[in-house]
């Protein structure tokens, strides 16, 4: 019984770090976040930020998005490219709506602090930048 609640220690001592930095990394942003966010005092000026990084995270999505259609739509993409993009516009109209509810669960984990914005607004951002990396993936749209 020593034994395993040894193994469990260490196990667990071990895990921790790896725990803590993927939190982290979960929660970073681009360049210019991080800048503003070092440089943020007030809870306004750490909204702002995460405001801005959703801004540029959704404009870049909304770039890739658009890529993809334009790619789907144009002329020689081939037979099957007009039932592609029906299908990419229906589940990209679902992935919106499974965002929003996504980040305001969140929200509602954060309701008690002034935190509860910034971590809606990272959320979103987060969310986006990992929706915009799938569909260069899938669909071969170069960064």
């Amino acid at each position: 019984m020593i034994a395993l609640a040894l193994i469990a220690t260490l196990l667990a001592t071990q895990m921790a770090p790896v725990r803590q930095s993927t939190a982290a990394a979960q929660t970073q942003g681009d360049a210019a976040d991080a800048a503003c966010m070092a440089a943020a005092i007030t809870d306004s000026d750490y909204e702002d930020c995460a405001r801005a990084w959703a801004e540029r995270a959704d404009a870049a999505l909304d770039g890739v998005y658009a890529a993809v259609r334009g790619t789907l739509a144009s002329p020689g993409c081939g037979e099957h490219c007009a039932a592609t993009l029906a299908l990419l516009d229906d589940s990209q109209a679902q992935w919106t709506r499974w965002r929003r509810t996504d980040c305001d669960g969140i929200w509602q984990l954060n309701a008690g602090g002034s935190i509860r914005n910034v971590e809606f607004l990272r959320c979103m951002a987060r969310r986006a930048s990992h929706r915009a990396a799938e569909l260069r993936t899938d669909y071969g749209i170069a960064p």
